[in-house]
Parts: C-alpha cells; structure tokens; sequence
C-alpha cells in the first residue's frame, strides 16, 4: 500500500484524467537508475513516474504545484 495524494490541478493520461495518485516506496534499483539522468529536476521527474506508475511523459505535464510537492515526497527516499 502506498501514500494516496490528491492533486490541486489534475492532469490527462490518454482520455483519463488523473485527480489523485498512490506513491508507493522506490526500491534500490530506482534510486541508482536515476543516476543517469543529469539534473535534478530530471531525477525527480523520473522517481515521482517510479514511484506513481504514471509514464514520465505524464509527470512532465504535471502543474508545477503538484510537481514540487511530488518531488519534495519522493526525496524522503533520498536522505
């Protein structure tokens, strides 16, 4: 089971739209795949997509409210 967090401003993923998603906890693997990505926003993206299911592409889209608040849950991991 994971953390379920709502969204201020949903986003389309094909003809859904997606109010609220579940982060459940990254494994090991996640974090040393998100090397490979240059910056920091770019590692984030990449893990809140690890941690949702949610395509990178769809997380791009995301407002950037709700992608700061992501970000700031996933780097829990991190530390």
């Amino acid at each position: 089971m994971g953390e379920i967090i709502k969204l201020k401003y949903p986003v389309r993923h094909g003809d859904k739209e997606i109010t609220e998603v579940t982060l459940k906890r990254l494994k090991g693997k996640d974090l040393v795949e998100s090397e490979k990505f240059p910056g920091e926003l770019e590692r984030s993206a990449f893990l809140i997509s690890r941690a949702t299911g949610l395509p990178m592409e769809v997380v791009l889209e995301m407002d950037g409210e709700d992608f700061t608040s992501l970000s700031q849950k996933v780097a829990r991991f991190l530390l």
